[in-house]
């Protein structure tokens, strides 16, 4: 997301799904933008264009748990 802001006046794409901004970063920016976290669960994603969040429920796949692990604006929180 990163050198998309760049090309894009420190923009973040807009969208309520990784699946709603795929084509925006696919391929250019990503060969293949994964949508599933490491244990089978599809991450959330929100930006209204100035930031962003991307969330994995975790190891327990439930949301808002301990867990959890996000990305919002290139910094990482969460996790056991």
């Amino acid at each position: 997301l990163t050198n998309y802001a760049i090309d894009h006046d420190g923009s973040a794409p807009e969208g309520s799904s990784l699946a709603a901004i795929s084509a925006e970063l696919s391929p250019r920016y990503l060969p293949r933008l994964e949508a599933d976290d490491a244990w089978g669960a599809t991450m959330t994603y929100s930006s209204n264009g100035r930031s962003y969040s991307i969330v994995s429920a975790g190891p327990d796949g439930a949301t808002g748990t301990e867990d959890d692990l996000s990305l919002r604006d290139g910094a990482i929180f969460g996790g056991p």
